[in-house]
């Protein structure tokens, strides 16, 4: 078979591109009186230099991604190294967090080390194990999905959301399509209810045809528009404000920490193993090639690395000197209530979305709950994740436009994590370039849930086309697509 070649070193980006993008961030770097300046990073704009508050390093990373995929059209991912002074120390790269000791020991030699033990890790890793390959996925907690995983209200979106071309697009579809059989083959629920995503006011009233032609065009089914009244007769708790809804009956539900369980269960039955407490601190490449990590337990030897690092996962391709990307914190709050048992809620329902968020809402779980947000919070500190009490208030003020008689008194419990956004607010999915072996899954923030069996399959079709993988189970590469 006929194998790809892994893409090389990129170029650097040239001095004419450079010049006119710092001509574009300039102007919003002076109305915030931030000093900056810009250089080619592997192959991408780097912004370096110091900001007044975090706020200004995330809008101008973002004015820097928008800069550059206008201009050069080959993506949106940017490097930003700008601090704020408030935040300094927290800016410098630090793998991992707080860990426990390994658990269980390390092995000497693996085919395929997995960076991160959540959601994304362990549905990849088991895609990998399950056609033939020796796996270990290492996680820095106590448990698996103990991270962005264990906060997530575990939404199977439809894919109305995401800018059409984009990842986010194409593996939030299919992904919605395999999670039928994926729930089967890991015996774990997946509620198909649909969702409905409601305009309160003008403004979002104004914005409800083009999320509806993004759904059409990303190739959702079944998706319509209705008016208010003709929602509130299927829903009568919807509140008497919503003017027109988009309906989406694709939406389903699962519960992530559920689906790490069973993953991780079927992933050692297949012959992985999956390791606590241990955080990666040196990658090894010899001639461009991934040789093995360093971890905080000892070395491991193996020839490809899946980075699935959440929030650290652009830490983890620096030290493989392969970062191309830059991610920033934003914390996201849920608050999980009792669902009405004797008359269950209908439809997860939220607002129409803003530019980088789906701006929370009220969502239904498999276990009888509801989840009310998330928040979405930009911050600087990659591991602080106590929700602020304006952000409590803030959830439940918007749950209330939704549906009013929400009872809140119901509350089972409150909690955050942080999400692991991209400037280029897209998922970092593919082979690092010019570091053979290093493969990202990164910046798996929402739609990541329910993009994740697609994103599975898609690796492991990779990888294999890399002949970096081998498989002895030709029956299970397309194990998840749906006849």
């Amino acid at each position: 078979m006929t194998t790809k070649d892994w893409p090389g070193v990129p170029a650097p980006v040239e001095a004419d591109d450079l010049a006119a993008l710092a001509a574009g961030v300039q102007p919003l770097a002076d109305e915030r009186g931030a000093a900056v300046q810009l250089s080619s990073y592997n192959g991408v704009p780097r912004l370096e230099g110091t900001a007044p508050v975090w706020q200004d390093v995330v809008d101008l990373g973002h004015k820097l991604s928008d800069l550059w995929y206008a201009r050069a059209g080959r993506g949106r991912e940017v490097v930003v190294d700008l601090t704020a002074p408030a935040t300094a120390s927290a800016a410098t790269p630090a793998p991992g967090y707080p860990t426990t000791p390994p658990i269980p020991e390390i092995p000497r030699q693996s085919d395929i080390v997995v960076v991160g033990g959540g959601i994304s890790g362990l549905v990849t890793g088991l895609k990998l194990a399950v056609i033939g390959n020796r796996v270990t996925v290492l996680d820095g907690g106590a448990s698996w999905g103990s991270r962005t995983t264990a906060m997530n209200n575990g939404m199977v979106h439809s894919g109305f959301d995401p800018k059409p071309g984009t990842k986010k697009a194409h593996f939030n579809v299919l992904g919605n399509v395999y999670w039928d059989r994926l729930a089967d083959d890991l015996q774990v629920a997946c509620r198909r209810a649909g969702s409905i995503a409601v305009a309160l006011d003008s403004a979002a009233d104004g914005r409800v045809e083009e999320y509806y032609q993004r759904a059409l065009t990303n190739g959702v089914p079944r998706v319509e528009v209705l008016s208010g009244d003709a929602i509130r007769a299927a829903e009568p708790r919807l509140s008497k404000e919503v003017r027109r809804a988009i309906l989406t009956p694709t939406t389903g539900y699962v519960e992530p920490v559920d689906v790490c369980r069973a993953a991780a269960r079927q992933l050692r039955a297949a012959g992985g193993q999956i390791i606590l407490g241990v955080t990666v601190t040196r990658v090894k490449v010899e001639n461009g090639r991934v040789t093995g990590v360093t971890t905080n337990a000892g070395p491991i030897a193996c020839n490809v690395l899946i980075n699935a690092a959440g929030i650290h996962a652009d830490l983890l391709a620096e030290a493989a000197g392969a970062r191309t990307f830059t991610l920033h914190p934003r914390r996201g709050t849920l608050i999980i209530v009792e669902d009405d048992h004797t008359n269950p809620y209908l439809y997860g329902c939220g607002p129409i979305p803003s530019q980088y968020t789906k701006g929370g809402g009220v969502t239904l779980r498999p276990s009888g709950t509801l989840s009310l947000g998330p928040s979405a919070v930009e911050q600087a500190d990659r591991d602080h994740v106590a929700p602020e009490q304006a952000e409590i208030d803030h959830i439940l003020s918007q749950s209330y436009l939704i549906y009013p008689n929400l009872d809140t008194h119901a509350i089972v419990s409150v909690g955050a994590q942080v999400r692991a956004s991209s400037y280029g607010e897209d998922f970092v999915i593919g082979p690092a370039p010019g570091v053979i072996g290093f493969y990202n899954v990164a910046a798996m923030q929402s739609p990541g849930v329910a993009s994740i069996p697609a994103v599975a399959n898609h690796v492991a079709h990779d990888l294999l086309d890399y002949g970096l993988i081998t498989t002895n189970n030709q029956q299970f590469t397309d194990l998840w697509r749906k006849p």
